[in-house]
């Protein structure tokens, strides 16, 4: 054993595992930061959708509340009905008929019928500029989160003043949450596939290298008797040259054995037949003393 074997510390863990290992985590890394990035992307375009869907049912009810103040001798009344039938659907937290003079005229929650609004430049945009306004706005009375959307109300092409409703953030995020949720499902599906094909094809990538392994400890026991199958060496890649070149080693070796094995026997008839020379030369030797 080595010095360096002896001194130095092993390192554990096979090279596949840890190529797997870090491949995987840059894998996951750029897929994260990708979803992420893509996630935010289509919840922010979702949410636009959507508030621009809820911004046109407004402008349907707006629509609605000018029908009534042409068609109606007491519009007053018939609006309160209104606005309180709109309240009471599905998704809808307030629905207010604001005049030109920034007051309610009209309001789902009767104890704000009257309520000027002047100081709120926001209702002021849209009741008397005739804006489209949007806001997010906490609804005191339901206890809620709502987009507040503001559409203009007009009277033969003459500004009325605004029709203000509340949608339920709830609704609106639910949706978007139901779109991110299958998206996330899916990122991880793939994600999961992915890795699975990777990790498969890893581990047929890495299988000669295991075969040039334990060809490399048999051929450190001194067992020279099969070659790594020739599926591998006839590849032209780095792992073809590594495993042909383990069986032109192997064969070399054996060759080398094979001539150091006739050496050896050549010198043991050698030795044999400078033993009989050496033991005719000795008797020759006695003779020669007996002669004498």
């Amino acid at each position: 054993m080595s010095q360096q074997l002896k001194n130095g510390k092993v390192r554990k863990g096979s090279l596949k595992n840890r190529i797997i290992g870090f491949t995987l985590l840059l894998f996951i890394s750029v897929i994260s930061i990708s979803s992420y990035l893509n996630i935010s992307t289509v919840k922010e375009n979702v949410s636009d959708a959507l508030l621009e869907k809820s911004i046109q049912q407004v402008d349907e009810i707006a629509r609605q509340a000018e029908y009534i103040l042409l068609s109606t001798s007491n519009p007053t009344v018939e609006l309160q009905n209104f606005v309180e039938n709109k309240a009471k659907q599905s998704g809808i937290a307030y629905a207010v008929v604001i005049d030109k003079n920034v007051t309610a005229i009209a309001h789902s929650d009767q104890e704000k019928i009257g309520k000027n609004y002047e100081d709120d430049p926001y209702s002021v945009d849209g009741a008397k500029n005739g804006k489209t306004m949007t806001s997010r706005f906490y609804a005191d009375v339901q206890k809620s989160w709502t987009f507040d959307i503001m559409v203009p109300i007009y009277i033969d092409n003459k500004l009325y003043g605004s029709m203000d409703v509340g949608i339920f953030e709830g609704d609106i995020t639910k949706v978007t949450n139901e779109i991110l949720f299958k998206e996330i499902i899916t990122v991880s599906v793939g994600c999961l596939i992915i890795i699975l094909l990777m990790i498969i094809i890893l581990n047929k990538m890495f299988k000669p290298l295991l075969l040039a392994v334990d060809k490399c400890n048999e051929m450190g026991k001194g067992e020279f008797t099969e070659l790594i199958n020739l599926k591998y060496t006839s590849r032209n890649d780095e792992v073809g040259k590594l495993t042909h070149a383990l069986n032109e080693m192997q064969n070399n070796f054996v060759d080398l054995l094979n001539e150091i094995n006739l050496t050896s026997k050549k010198v043991t008839a050698s030795s044999e037949e400078l033993k009989d020379a050496t033991s005719i030369s000795l008797e020759s030797s006695k003779d020669l003393s007996s002669t004498v």
